[in-house]
């Protein structure tokens, strides 16, 4: 099915307007022409009434049908003049009513114009006729009604023009800041929605502007949160994944052993196992807590603190393997009430970043009290192909939006050969 053509908002106000007014227009001068009209049937109608009392009042009214100052008068019908009779061609019904007739002209007045009026008396009736004729010549009363017949063609195109012009110009006022409006909001990028909205010239414009960005805005920031949880997500469950494939195949390996080693493996590989869908289950739960706009507070737990660092290490010591790196680790006993799956991501994610960025040299680890201490001295630059990062920028931005909204207090600073990283989870 073709649908059918859609108009625009200001052409359709343009066209109501110019249909309004021109029937407004229109209306009113044709009102303007009938009253005239009315107005001079009103002049014959009373100089009927007075011509007739006044030859009433004269010795010619007893000769029955004459004519009295161009008015012509008679008893019956038959009495009235051909052409007025041929005129009507029947004498009227109502009496009291000016009767006219006369053959309409396009552009002039017409040629001749018959009048009649049936008068009542109290011996019987009047009929009262005149018969009016276009004078070759100019008369001052024929420049009066070709001089208001001129004023009317002039009011009308004039009024015509102007609702054209005025319909116009409201076009160019209301299509101009729309144009403008509807190209700020196609060519709206990201980067603009944190500035103000432009003037527009009409408070309505603004407003609509104002609201067009806010929903933008309120839409990107959702969108940014979700494809930051994804980023995190993706970075964060790396690690234990990675636990999970390990043991996995060391179980895997163990398939089919008997005896107290192999049942010792199996047992230590169930825990990390465990313990790994555990932390990713944790690590879900505080992303999504991270992605919110409510800052709600995430569930705490009494944890080791010092065994939760040996897990992470533990988890993390795939990442030495094959280099040169001494680790130190040195932690007291702790037991803080926080959030477990916090101190994971971000404990982790600074664990993480030493193991990684350390090729040969010494990664330390101290833990006192709350604080814990990761310092790194790397020895050796990486060769070309070992230069990724692994995704830790990220890692970092998390750990950095983790500890402000916590109010952990954080440092990480670098130098020429490592980096020293504290955080206080208390």
């Amino acid at each position: 099915m073709i649908s059918a053509p859609r108009l625009r908002l200001t052409t359709i106000m343009l066209l109501a307007f110019l249909l309004v007014g021109s029937a407004l227009a229109i209306g009113y001068s044709v009102f303007s022409a009938r009253n005239f009209i009315r107005g001079m049937d009103s002049v014959m109608l009373r100089d009927m009434e007075q011509t007739l009392t006044a030859f009433m009042a004269s010795p010619q009214s007893n000769s029955g049908s004459t004519e009295f100052r161009d008015f012509h008068f008679a008893r019956h019908w038959d009495e009235l003049p051909q052409n007025v009779r041929e005129a009507f061609g029947e004498l009227p019904l109502e009496q009291g009513v000016l009767m006219k007739e006369y053959q309409p002209h396009w552009g002039h007045a017409p040629a001749e114009i018959f009048f009649l009026l049936r008068y009542p008396v109290a011996d019987g009736e009047w009929l009262v006729s005149r018969r009016l004729q276009r004078s070759p010549r100019n008369t001052l009363m024929e420049s009066r009604m070709n001089d208001s017949r001129r004023d009317l063609y002039v009011m009308v195109a004039g009024s015509l023009l102007l609702l054209v012009g005025v319909g116009l110009l409201l076009f160019y006022w209301f299509s101009v800041p729309l144009s403008r409006l509807v190209g700020w909001t196609r060519n709206l990028q990201p980067a603009q929605l944190a500035e103000p909205t432009p003037d527009f010239g009409y408070p309505d414009l603004d407003q609509l502007a104002e609201t067009i960005r806010s929903s933008l805005a309120s839409v990107h920031d959702s969108l940014e949160r979700e494809q930051a949880f994804l980023r995190h997500t993706s970075h964060e469950l790396r690690t234990p994944i990675s636990v999970v494939r390990s043991n996995v195949d060391l179980l895997n390996k163990l398939a089919g052993r008997e005896g107290p080693a192999a049942d010792q493996l199996r047992s230590a590989a169930l825990a990390r196992l465990q313990r790994a869908g555990q932390t990713m289950t944790y690590l879900t739960e505080t992303l999504l807590w991270l992605s919110r706009d409510e800052l709600e507070e995430l569930p705490a737990h009494e944890l080791d603190l010092a065994l939760l660092i040996q897990q992470l290490v533990e988890d993390m010591r795939y990442l030495l393997a094959n280099k040169q790196v001494q680790l130190t680790v040195n932690t007291t006993p702790c037991r803080l009430l926080i959030s477990e799956s916090a101190a994971r991501i971000v404990l982790g994610n600074l664990i993480r970043n030493a193991f990684q960025h350390t090729w040969e040299g010494e990664v330390l680890i101290e833990q006192q009290g709350s604080t814990v201490r990761i310092f790194n001295r790397n020895q050796q630059q990486p060769g070309e192909n070992s230069n990724a990062d692994l995704g830790f920028g990220l890692g970092l931005q998390l750990t950095e939006r983790l500890t402000r909204r916590l109010g952990w207090a954080y440092r990480n600073q670098g130098g020429a050969d490592g980096y020293e990283a504290s955080v206080n989870l208390g």
